[in-house]
């Protein structure tokens, strides 16, 4: 059962780490989270599931300001995303 366990995680840090890549692939010099939804998700989503994936857009972008790929840029009227890592830099899959 460990070993299942720990396939599963190695699965989901895999995942997450091309999901990150993506982001930075796509988001160019300067990003947002609603930029990024049709790239995260199929487009088309509805009302409630916008909702979600603006979620999710966001805490992957949180996510890579944490790592040092991002800057968040807050204003009265919006927050963006401007990537000052190297465009050669890539996230890598966090085992531990």
């Amino acid at each position: 059962m460990l070993f299942r366990s720990q396939h599963r995680l190695r699965q989901l840090a895999v995942h997450h780490a091309a999901r990150l890549n993506l982001i930075l692939d796509k988001a160019g010099d300067e990003t947002s989270a609603g930029a990024l939804i049709d790239v995260l998700f199929t487009p088309g989503l509805d009302g409630h599931q916008v909702g979600f994936a603006m979620g999710e857009a966001i805490g992957h972008l949180n996510h890579l300001v944490t790592l040092g790929h991002m800057h968040m840029i807050e204003t009265k009227e919006q927050v963006r995303y401007r990537r000052f890592s190297d465009r050669n830099k890539r996230v890598e899959p966090n085992f531990e």
